[in-house]
Parts: structure tokens; sequence; C-alpha cells
């Protein structure tokens, strides 16, 4: 097969190429997912300084904010179900 210009095909490996589309090439990075809370009982209770809950909380903060700059405007929330 001969490679010419219209050429679908990679010219090193011979596989066909991909032909990318505004549509298929997102503006705007895909947002991370989303923290997971920890249960109650991970908690030891005792005091501790950061407690896993307050690593998730800021965990939670940092999704939340990369999760609207992902977002296109006019989106809806993307928090929890209830606004919590």
């Amino acid at each position: 097969m001969a490679a010419g210009a219209g050429s679908s095909r990679n010219r090193y490996t011979g596989a066909p190429t991909r032909r990318f589309t505004a549509s298929a090439m997102p503006d705007r990075p895909s947002p991370p997912p989303r923290p997971v809370e920890p249960h109650p009982l991970e908690c030891c209770g005792r005091g501790c300084q950061p407690c896993i809950f307050d690593d998730y909380r800021a965990a939670l903060r940092r999704w939340q904010a990369a999760t609207a700059i992902a977002q296109p405007a006019g989106c809806a929330d993307a928090g929890p179900p209830g606004g919590g």
C-alpha cells in the first residue's frame, strides 16, 4: 500500500491513525475522581492532628476546586446531592 498525503496509517507501524475532532478533544480537563469519605470507625478517636477527616475535608476542597475548573460554565453543581 503506498503512503500518500491522504494516508490514514502510521508511517512507522502501519497501524491506522486516529483523527481527532474538536468534540473528541475537550478544551477543559476532566475532573479528578471524588475523594472517598472515611468510615467513622476508621478514626481512632485520639484527637490526632490532622485527623483522617481533616485530610478528607482538605482533599474534598481540592476536588471541588478542580471540579469547578473542569466544569463548563452553566453546568449544574458537581457537589454531593442536597448541597452537603
